[in-house]
């Protein structure tokens, strides 16, 4: 499934087909219908750890920023930390997409890394692999070092709409 969301931040379904499991073909297939009926390239496009969605994004539109899904990147650090540390090192990864400013992200990503990487590394690591990645959202308003209020990552509120809207159409 693909949403775009609009200049004034309307939600839009664009796309919705099955595929197997995530390959690069079906995601080629689903961006090459979206280019032919005119759909100019996304700027960023957000998505989680899919090696074949970014594989067919990159040949497709290879002008487009990619921003990892703050959600799913969420999930996968806790997953690499004991029950008892995940409610706060979830605040910890929330305090980081949603401070105001990109130095404020900086501090806020070294404090996790600080915290968590000596005792649990796989969790530093995995916030680290993607970094640049995650920050995509920043790369728009460097000039102002301030992360606009609506670039940041809601992307699971906006997908729970389209997926509610989804099931509703009758195929």
């Amino acid at each position: 499934m693909i949403v775009g969301v609009t200049a004034r931040g309307q939600k839009r379904l664009l796309a919705i087909e099955d595929g197997v499991r995530e390959p690069k073909q079906s995601w080629r297939e689903v961006f090459l219908s979206l280019k032919s009926c005119g759909m100019n390239a996304p700027k960023p496009t957000i998505g989680d750890g899919a090696m074949g969605y970014w594989a067919a994004l990159d040949e497709v539109y290879p002008e487009t920023r990619h921003q990892r899904c703050w959600q799913h990147k969420t999930m996968n650090m806790l997953n690499c930390l004991p029950k008892l540390s995940q409610p706060k090192a979830k605040a910890a990864i929330h305090s980081i997409w949603q401070a105001e400013t990109k130095a404020d992200a900086e501090k806020a990503f070294d404090l996790f890394i600080e915290t968590y990487e000596p005792k649990y590394p796989k969790a530093g690591l995995c916030l680290q692999k993607d970094w640049i990645e995650l920050m995509a959202f920043c790369v728009q308003s460097l000039e102002a070092n301030v992360i606009p209020k609506v670039l940041r990552p809601r992307i699971h509120q906006w997908f729970a709409h389209a997926w509610a809207e989804a099931r509703s159409i009758q195929i």
